[in-house]
């Protein structure tokens, strides 16, 4: 009795050698509506014949991540095949059936949890690697830190939060910045940077990466969370903010500058991203 209070007990399910939980939460009303919460997680020890295989029937409402500590454990899911080892992380939004076993021992820690952001950071990390998210041994003390806060009992639902948008943030700004960035969107990024004050269309600069419109739209959204409309006009923004803040540049000649069609495009252009007129920006830094 006093190891299953602990949380480390021994289970009948084939191929678990030790477990440290199931740890369980309730969250508060506050942490359902705004923040990240765990719903429960553990740390298991495993080999085969450990195998959990999750049909449609069985799917339900949260999200899962897993930190493989060591060795290696393969996954089934939404259509393909992975085998996450030391070092890896895996996330999966459980409204999908999927599959996943040891063939060897393995060591991880896994956390079901949802809230806040949870569906846009796991659509945004599927689009970008499928849901497996190999070499991040830096963030598996956040797995580590829930773990050990539920264990034992000390529920502060702020701190629960942060571990689990460190973990998120941490996988989307590491994934976002990678050098294997596809070279066709480096390029693009870069052409943009650089002609932004010119006309220019998404034909354009595809062609420019010698890829379809088509085919280089889907990449460059993959790659960088941002449509290629969306990124160039970020770039014209923000000069124009420099300008507006930074100088006597006429509105006329800021719209100009930045590769707006017209004065009047610009104004209501950053009219609907400021909610304040050019003019009314430019008075805050006077």
């Amino acid at each position: 009795m006093e190891n299953y209070q602990k949380g480390i007990i021994t289970h009948k399910e084939p191929g678990i050698l030790r477990k440290d939980g199931i740890y369980f939460y309730n969250p508060s009303d506050f942490a359902q509506e705004h923040l990240f919460y765990p719903h429960w997680g553990a740390e298991y020890v495993c080999t085969k014949p450990y195998c959990v295989d999750r049909s449609e029937q069985e799917v339900f409402d949260t999200f899962i991540l897993f930190y493989i500590v060591k060795g290696e454990l393969l996954f089934r899911y939404r259509g393909k095949e992975f085998t996450a080892v030391g070092g890896d992380i895996v996330l999966l939004d459980c409204k999908y059936p999927n599959y996943y076993r040891a063939e060897s021992e393995v060591q991880f820690r896994w956390i079901h949890f949802t809230g806040n952001a949870s569906q846009a950071y796991c659509d945004l990390l599927y689009a970008r690697q499928q849901g497996h998210l190999p070499c991040h041994p830096d963030l598996g003390v956040y797995f580590a830190n829930l773990l050990r806060s539920i264990r034992a009992k000390n529920f502060n639902e702020h701190y629960f939060s942060l571990q689990l948008h460190t973990i998120l943030s941490g996988l989307a700004s590491q994934t976002n910045t990678s050098p294997l960035m596809h070279s066709a969107v480096l390029s693009a990024k870069n052409y943009m940077e650089l002609h932004f004050a010119e006309p220019m269309t998404i034909a354009d600069i595809s062609a420019v990466v010698n890829l379809s419109q088509y085919h280089f739209s889907r990449l460059f959204k993959a790659e960088t969370g941002r449509s290629v409309h969306g990124f160039l006009s970020d770039i014209r923004m923000n000069h124009a903010k420099k300008l507006l803040s930074e100088t006597n540049t006429s509105i006329d000649e800021v719209a100009q500058q930045c590769g707006f069609s017209s004065t009047s495009h610009f104004i209501r252009a950053f009219k609907h991203e400021m909610n304040i007129t050019p003019a009314r920006f430019r008075g805050l830094f006077r």
